[in-house]
């Protein structure tokens, strides 16, 4: 887990692609930083389901071709909801 400062938020980013248990990912301070506030950016985080925040933004790439990528946002929770109503811009 990094944190960054410096910007209007503090992010903090955990890649989750070598925790094998929950029991390690509590090791590493993850559950302390996702209410030190800020925006908290999770690689991976299918390797521990229960790790998942109840509320917050899901964000997935899709791969559709070899220069382009889809994302799939799904809101969880109602001011996740309300975010993404505000930032939703209609297909070209």
């Amino acid at each position: 887990i990094n944190s960054y400062g410096g910007g209007r938020l503090r992010l903090h980013h955990a890649d989750l692609y070598r925790v094998e248990s929950a029991d390690e990912l509590y090791a590493t301070g993850y559950f302390d930083v996702l209410d030190a506030g800020g925006a908290t950016l999770v690689e991976w985080p299918e390797r521990i389901r229960t790790a998942w925040p109840a509320a917050g933004l899901a964000l997935r790439f899709e791969r559709v071709s070899e220069s382009a990528r889809r994302l799939h946002v799904e809101p969880r929770g109602p001011r996740a909801e309300a975010l993404v109503r505000a930032l939703v811009v209609p297909a070209l």
